[in-house]
């Protein structure tokens, strides 16, 4: 027998995907700073959960990424117009 998706599966879901989306970008932005690397990996995870989720979680995991990047890096914030626009053009 097929199960039926409740809305409250979809929403853990998503609350999943915004997790590992956020996981995903703080932890490439901190390997970028200590490293000093010229690139800007902190989008990837942005740039997947928008596929996947659409514009809106996104922009969650973008804007809540870059807050979290403020602990160690003073300029991630300026950053976060960015993701969120990443977050909308790619979904």
């Amino acid at each position: 027998m097929e199960r039926f998706r409740t809305r409250k599966d979809e929403i853990i879901t998503q609350i999943t995907v915004i997790v590992i989306g956020i996981v995903i970008n703080v932890l490439l932005s901190y390997l970028v700073y200590i490293y000093k690397l010229p690139l800007f990996l902190d989008t990837l995870g942005t740039t997947v959960v928008a596929l996947l989720g659409g514009p809106f979680v996104g922009v969650v995991v973008g804007m809540t990424s870059n807050l979290i990047c403020l602990a160690f890096n003073d300029v991630a914030i300026y950053f976060g117009f960015l993701n969120a626009l990443t977050a909308v053009f790619v979904s």
